[in-house]
């Protein structure tokens, strides 16, 4: 996800995320994160801009769009040009003070040590300025220079609102999540349980073979919906493979049965030749290998107009691990 950045109307350059591990849709609220990092950014190079012309215009104070104002180091104002003049109160340090109480705490601030300073502070309610305090020895003198960084505060508080967006985005997707796979798994349990009971039953081999395949279809639904679950760990990069004993010729048992009446609905041979060096016993996800065979032998089906369909299953290399 790559968003550009431009400074004067020119491309600067750009910010992005990157998934390293996962082929990924970005979700609205993780493009608007980024975007409004991105915008951020471009007024963060336009203040540097202002900053250069603020600086060069420090000698001319009464061309100064934003407040300057030069004391004394008692605090008492030699000099200030109109917009510092429309300041009388402002908020420092989380307390509402005078302008005079405000320059008076600067000159008491600096030093011959500390001769530079900067702080922040909010003029009526939406204007937030940084103030640089320069102490000029030789002149006996203090110059503060106000920067508005009203934009920056309005980008930050869209930054956090965002984040709060995706995260309660991102709960609302799991919780439909989960609600509905609990929603599905009730008349599923119900389905498999039956078919199950009814596979006792005196019945026909051949009612045997499709309640079977009933059973095992509603077995092998049950784990997708167990791997719908595991989507919200695989976005929290707490996705792990489920590791076990299994047996590769029951999975192709399972396969056959599932997949045996879409084939005989197109008239398809469905082949299956595992190999005799396989293993009765392998050691791996069976779930997932299950549902990805299961996948490409549907699509397979599902693109084959005439013929058949086979699986091949051979050893390439025996270890003992």
């Amino acid at each position: 996800l790559i968003i550009p950045i431009f400074k004067n109307d020119f491309f600067w350059g750009y910010v992005g995320f990157d998934d390293c591990t996962n082929e990924r849709v970005w979700s609205e609220a993780e493009i608007s994160i980024l975007t409004t990092f991105a915008n951020a950014i471009e007024n963060a190079l336009d203040r540097e801009d202002k900053t250069e012309t603020i600086k060069s215009m420090a000698l001319f104070p009464e061309l100064n769009p934003n407040p300057v104002i030069r004391i004394d180091f008692d605090g008492k104002i030699i000099l200030e040009n109109d917009a510092a003049d429309k300041i009388h109160y402002l908020t420092f340090d989380a307390k509402l003070v005078s302008k005079d109480e405000f320059l008076s705490i600067v000159s008491t601030l600096l030093t011959h040590e500390r001769n530079k300073l900067q702080f922040e502070v909010q003029f009526n309610e939406d204007n937030f300025y940084t103030v640089d305090c320069l102490l000029i020895e030789d002149s006996k003198q203090i110059n503060l220079y106000f920067n508005d960084i009203s934009q920056l505060k309005e980008n930050e508080q869209q930054l956090i609102e965002a984040k709060i967006r995706a995260e309660a985005s991102d709960k609302a997707k799991e919780e439909f999540i989960a609600n509905m796979s609990h929603e599905i798994r009730t008349p599923l349990h119900a389905i498999t349980g039956l078919s199950k009971i009814l596979t006792k039953s005196n019945m026909s081999a051949e009612d045997l073979k499709l309640v079977s395949h009933i059973a095992q279809s509603g077995d092998h639904l049950h784990s997708l919906i167990n791997n719908v679950l595991d989507f919200t760990k695989i976005t929290a990069g707490e996705f792990k493979l489920n590791i076990s004993t299994f047996s590769f010729r029951h999975v192709v048992k399972q396969l056959q049965s599932i997949l045996f009446s879409i084939a005989d609905e197109k008239g398809l041979k469905l082949d299956f030749n595992v190999s005799d060096q396989i293993h009765e016993l392998l050691i791996g996800d069976e779930t997932r290998l299950r549902q990805a065979l299961l996948n490409l032998l549907s699509n397979s089906l599902k693109f084959t107009e005439i013929g058949k369909v086979s699986l091949t299953a051979r050893q390439v290399e025996d270890n003992e691990n």
